[in-house]
């Protein structure tokens, strides 16, 4: 007879399910076989986990590795050209600050040798015309210095006209010996002369002296510049070379070069064909400086004056005896800064613009100034020095010819709005006489019939000449 008690029952029952449940599953963790399986799980669960923290370790390195790598390229991509333009501009700087040093030693030579001559001699010193120049005027300047001179001296003039010889030469009281210098008017359009001073004055003809004469100083006249020309052999040009751009510059060994150098020679080898000359003229390039560049033209002391300088009707007024002739490059009138950024031209406002004093740019400039609201500083006497204002930031902006500056164009300088011709053609209409702008070749013209200009006009206009700029402005980057 089965046992019938049911507590009895249900535990035998729960015992045999669990020896069950246990032997299906083996999965207690107290059991060896249990044990060992935990064990071998987790030795797989490691590897995996170690390789992932590496895999994204090594990732991260790459990717730290690459932002570090293109933060490097993109900061020397940055500095680079920077440290570069720093250096080049550092480099003209003593360029320029060497040849500012020469040029004022040179200077205070000059002056120590002038005064050593005035003092060291109780003699006057003749200054004008220099010894040996070529005058093409009737009217010749003579200028003398003297170191005993006072209020109440006078002064004899003696001139002698060398083509005639049987002539006495010619005695003269100064009339206002308190300037030291007269006009002489000569006789012959073509001459040969020599002359001095000494203190005193005429009285019916006789020379009361009151010092001693000066040493002689000769001069040639001539009708026109042609004649002169062809007599002497010599055309002589003014420049003013400089070291920032590639128009006009002199070399270690003294020697020029250049755009409008090479145009010159250009020039002065056709203007020889023209004249019918057995052989080439000599070129001799005179420097003179920018302030005092068209006076030397008015005076006759070159024949010619090339350095990008602009044609106007204005200068041709100011200066009677100068003439220019047809162009020979274009160019535009500039805004740069030294750095790229602002609106044109609502950042012009309140700002100080830097010009060349005594330019077209500084004419240009005052033109605009109230339009868009400016002020012009004309206090800078080359474009390097306008280049070292904007640098130091002592201007915002300056205004220059685009010819000029083309070469610094997005390396030392960046261009501020457009070219500003639109602008300007009514200050070009009044200024220059034409609506556009052109550098030009200064001629002096002592007379309306001088045949120099039409001829150097001719040999531009031609289509060789025309082909020859083409091949200049390949050979200096224009």
């Amino acid at each position: 007879m089965m046992n019938s008690d049911p507590t009895q029952a249900n535990t035998t029952a729960s015992q045999k399910s669990a020896r069950e449940g246990t032997a299906r599953d083996g999965n207690d963790q107290n059991s060896p076989s249990g044990q060992s399986e935990s064990r071998r799980l987790d030795e797989i669960r490691i590897p995996v986990w170690k390789n992932y923290y590496l895999t994204l370790s090594v990732l991260a390195g790459i990717v730290t590795s690459l932002i570090g790598t293109t933060y490097a390229v993109i900061k020397y991509a940055e500095i680079h050209p920077l440290d570069k333009q720093i250096e080049e501009l550092k480099a003209n700087k003593t360029v320029t600050e060497s040849e500012n040093q020469g040029l004022k030693a040179k200077l205070d030579r000059l002056q120590q040798q002038y005064e050593s001559i005035v003092t060291d001699t109780d003699r006057p010193v003749l200054t004008l015309p220099r010894d040996n120049a070529s005058i093409i005027t009737d009217d010749v300047d003579l200028e003398w210095d003297y170191k005993n001179r006072d209020a109440v001296s006078g002064y004899i003039l003696e001139i002698r006209n060398l083509k005639d010889s049987t002539a006495a030469p010619t005695l003269i009281n100064v009339v206002r010996p308190e300037a030291k210098r007269m006009t002489y008017h000569v006789n012959s359009p073509s001459g040969e002369y020599v002359w001095r001073i000494r203190p005193g004055t005429l009285v019916d003809g006789k020379v009361v002296a009151q010092g001693p004469w000066s040493h002689m100083s000769a001069f040639s006249t001539f009708p026109s510049i042609l004649d002169r020309i062809k007599a002497t052999q010599v055309m002589v040009v003014a420049t003013t070379p400089t070291s920032y751009d590639s128009y006009s510059n002199k070399t270690q060994l003294g020697t020029y070069e250049g755009f409008e150098i090479d145009l010159t020679r250009w020039v002065v080898k056709q203007l020889s064909t023209k004249l019918n000359l057995q052989s080439d003229l000599s070129l001799e390039i005179v420097e003179i400086p920018w302030n005092r560049f068209f006076t030397a033209l008015q005076n006759g002391e070159v024949d010619l004056g090339i350095r990008s300088i602009t044609k106007s009707k204005t200068r041709e007024a100011e200066f009677s005896q100068m003439r220019f002739t047809i162009g020979y490059l274009e160019n535009h009138q500039l805004l740069i800064q030294s750095k790229k950024g602002g609106t044109f031209p609502e950042s012009l406002n309140g700002q100080v613009i830097g010009v060349k004093a005594a330019s077209i740019n500084e004419k240009a400039a005052n033109y605009l100034a109230s339009q868009f609201k400016f002020r012009v500083d004309p206090s800078y006497v080359s474009y390097d020095d306008v280049y070292t204002a904007l640098r130091e930031g002592r201007i915002a902006y300056a205004m220059v010819d685009s010819t000029l500056v083309a070469k610094f164009l997005n390396t030392k300088v960046y261009q501020f709005g457009p070219q500003l011709d639109d602008y300007l053609k009514p200050f070009y209409e009044r200024e220059l006489g034409t609506s556009t702008e052109e550098y030009a070749i200064a001629v002096h013209q002592s007379n309306q019939n001088e045949m120099l200009v039409p001829m150097i006009n001719e040999i531009l206009s031609s289509a060789d000449t025309r082909s020859y700029i083409q091949s200049l402005k390949q050979k200096y980057g224009r």
